[in-house]
């Protein structure tokens, strides 16, 4: 159950970076295009996007560090029968 999460975590954490890689692009191309593109109205997009990977990030480290302790089985009953 653990590695299930784990791996969901992993791979939701690198699709929030590569939103962030993706739309810092899109504003950069914006920017270029459309000179009279807003600075402020990018950044502020850019720290948003920062900010939610930021967050994906510390999920998955919570996830990490989350695993449960190993709990022993149980002891067998009437010998195994």
């Amino acid at each position: 159950m653990q590695a299930a999460r784990e791996r969901t975590a992993r791979h939701i954490t690198i699709g929030a970076v590569l939103v962030v890689v993706a739309g810092m692009l899109v504003i950069t191309v914006l920017k270029v295009k459309i000179p009279e593109f807003p600075m402020s109205v990018g950044v502020s997009l850019i720290v948003v996007l920062t900010l939610i990977a930021l967050a994906f990030l510390a999920w998955f480290s919570h996830v990490k560090s989350g695993a449960p302790s190993v709990v022993p089985l149980p002891p067998m009953v009437n010998g195994g029968l």
